[in-house]
């Protein structure tokens, strides 16, 4: 997981953006090298272990926000298809409306107009 974190903030430096994954990057090279400091140092009132938890803490937090971050997509996508689904067909036009038993209805269009309208006109 680790080597998809620094692969992306490699690849964000290199484009000149400062964003998350460069900051995860760095929060856990400062929080191994200040553990390795209090380690090598022994001094009684430096915070070693402090130093390992939160750079641990980080990196779980920031590996669920992503997790989290897919699902949301993801469901988001179904239900985006799910209603691109539900859109009905391609209406067509009749040349006269009818009633339900197939009946022509009496057209309250002014004389002229029997059919309705398809585009261009033919004349």
């Amino acid at each position: 997981m680790e080597e998809h974190f620094l692969r992306m903030a490699y690849q964000s430096i290199r484009r000149g953006i400062f964003n998350q994954h460069v900051l995860l990057e760095a929060d856990a090279f400062a929080g191994l090298a200040g553990g390795v400091i209090g380690l090598v140092a022994q001094s009684s009132d430096y915070p070693t272990a402090p130093f390992f938890v939160v750079s641990v803490m980080v990196v779980i937090y920031h590996t669920f926000s992503e997790w989290l971050s897919l699902i949301v997509k993801t469901r988001s996508s179904q239900a985006v298809k799910r209603l691109s689904d539900l859109q009905p067909g391609p209406a067509s036009a009749s040349s006269a409306p009818t009633t339900k038993h197939g009946a022509a209805k009496r057209s309250s269009w002014p004389v002229g107009h029997n059919t309705m309208w398809r585009g261009r006109s033919s004349r």
